[in-house]
């Protein structure tokens, strides 16, 4: 099951209702983009978000930090920078003007992993 930590702090471009909006939205635009033609196939309802504000303890943080995991298959890895790329266009679409380059950052982990209902 992919998951999707936000990371952010709060500042004048940014608001809390724009992070809560994007953070709904985030399973719409990471499902495609880790979706693989003819393989895996993820629903937005399968996609978990966590959002969380960043702390004064936090050190060379951007204002977002979004880090995207999902269990890395072959065709996932071959494809890592599309997909990420799709995982920015999709954030930069919803957001509008208020992304403004370089404000963030978003990573996409495509580790090997085991995952388990309780």
């Amino acid at each position: 099951m992919p998951h999707v930590d936000i990371r952010w702090r709060p500042y004048e471009e940014i608001q809390e209702e724009q992070i809560r909006s994007l953070a709904k939205q985030m399973p719409n635009i990471c499902a495609p983009a880790l979706s693989v033609l003819g393989g895996r196939q993820y629903p937005p309802s399968g996609i978990v978000v966590k959002v969380n504000r960043q702390s004064d303890m936090d050190i060379n943080i951007p204002p977002i930090l979004i880090e995207v995991f999902a269990t890395g298959t072959p065709e996932q890895i071959a494809r890592r920078h599309e997909a990420r790329q799709q995982i920015i266009d999709g954030i930069r679409t919803h957001m509008g003007n208020t992304i403004v380059e370089n404000d963030g950052s978003v990573w996409l982990l495509l580790p090997e992993t085991s995952f388990g209902h309780l």
